[in-house]
């Protein structure tokens, strides 16, 4: 970990679900206490929803972005 590449993991993952899904948003859900992913999801532009409170994804933080958010960043 450490090496940079979780912007670039993220923005690929992005662009790839918006480029080939027929989606209105993408989501993640990350460890509440993974700081440098949660930092990476607000980078990008993803939105905090909530903590998600039930399945495998229970007590993780969701954030959100939107197609058009996504394609308006900078």
């Amino acid at each position: 970990g450490g090496q940079g590449l979780g912007p670039e993991a993220v923005t690929a993952a992005l662009n790839f679900g918006f480029d080939h899904l027929d989606v209105a948003e993408l989501i993640t859900a990350t460890h509440q206490e993974n700081a440098g992913m949660n930092a990476i999801a607000r980078k990008l532009g993803m939105t905090f929803r909530q903590v998600a409170d039930v399945g495998p994804w229970k007590a993780s933080n969701v954030y959100a972005i939107s197609r058009e958010e996504w394609a308006a960043r900078g």
